[in-house]
């Protein structure tokens, strides 16, 4: 059977590696090096809710610690939001903004769901997993149409404008700081 572009059925990357110079070794010590690199590179990113550049000395948040630091991060990703509307600032400000609210919501949303999971009895775990996504969906649902209805009778009463886009993302801003503040209220367990 032919092979594309010319290749042997037995052809190997050994004959580019021959090629090169390397070795098997030499190209899995590479690989490792590549990897710890990166590794390396990652690591702030991974530790940064803890604060930490090493595992090793970093003790473990708390429920609360994470949840007040995910809903402190969207608190001041959707305060930084209207910063993207005014004239000469880049766009890629509201695109942080935004990417720094996704990433404090990920660590906010499930802390929720893990404290009231541990905080239940083990006959109640359905009942209040139940409970927690149709809270977090009727609140989403609610505090999105109230949002709505604002921009809704901005346009209706001569239009949207940037007042009106700085005013929604505040008032959103007013829910994830009760965030902050409800979650200040949570004791460990």
């Amino acid at each position: 059977m032919a092979q594309p572009f010319g290749h042997r059925a037995d052809s190997t990357g050994q004959e580019a590696r021959q090629a090169l110079g390397q070795s098997d070794d030499q190209d899995q010590q590479q690989g490792r090096q590549g990897f710890a690199q990166l590794t390396a590179a990652a690591r702030p990113i991974g530790y940064s809710a803890r604060m930490s550049s090493s595992p090793a000395d970093a003790a473990p948040l708390s429920v609360r610690q994470v949840l007040l630091c995910g809903a402190a991060i969207v608190t001041l990703s959707l305060l930084t939001l209207p910063l993207a509307l005014w004239e000469g600032v880049s766009p890629y400000v509201a695109a942080l903004s935004w990417a720094a609210g996704a990433f404090g919501m990920g660590l906010a949303v499930p802390s929720i769901s893990v404290q009231v999971m541990r905080l239940s009895p083990e006959t109640d775990l359905g009942v209040n997993s139940s409970a927690i996504q149709i809270i977090d969906s009727v609140m989403g649902v609610l505090v999105v149409s109230l949002l709505g209805l604002g921009h809704a009778a901005a346009v209706a009463s001569g239009g949207a404008s940037a007042a009106t886009y700085a005013a929604l993302w505040c008032a959103a801003a007013l829910v994830s700081l009760a965030a902050v503040v409800l979650a200040g209220r949570m004791r460990p367990v």
